[in-house]
């Protein structure tokens, strides 16, 4: 089975899709060090800069992770070098493209946690996704519940 975060949309053509579908990716985080140096020559200044200031190694890996396979997938539906896109943030993080004739009606969205990433492609349609680890239920014996 191919992993995850080889599974990018091909280079040429561009894929992009019709005004009622949505792609839904998905992707795991936790990479070989090759393929998290090969992600991380993708990514801006400013995305290299927050992926240092994680607490944990692992973290910012995932980080590097995230947003280079994000740029790869995007860079895959619109035929151009995950590096040569630019991005804004809106108030609370949330990236967006930067708006040029070709990214104009292409949008997304991503989650991650832990290990994996979800990510939502649309065209003209604004979408959301959320991912979040299911823990398992802890057993509270009857004398605790009361504590």
């Amino acid at each position: 089975m191919v992993p995850a975060h080889r599974m990018c949309p091909p280079r040429v053509p561009p894929l992009i899709p019709d005004p009622d579908e949505i792609h839904v990716w998905r992707a795991g985080l936790d990479l070989d060090p090759g393929d998290r140096e090969r992600l991380l020559q993708t990514l801006s200044a400013d995305e290299c800069a927050r992926s240092e200031k994680y607490r944990l190694k692992r973290d910012g890996d995932r980080f590097v992770a995230a947003r280079g396979i994000l740029r790869e997938l995007l860079g895959g539906y619109l035929g151009v070098g995950p590096a040569d896109l630019r991005f804004r943030y809106g108030p609370f993080g949330k990236p967006f493209l930067i708006t040029t004739p070709e990214t104009d009606d292409l949008l997304f969205n991503l989650a991650h946690a832990e290990g994996l990433a979800i990510y939502a492609v649309s065209r003209a349609r604004n979408v959301g996704v959320d991912l979040e680890r299911v823990r398992p239920a802890v057993s509270i014996p009857p004398q605790s519940r009361g504590l």
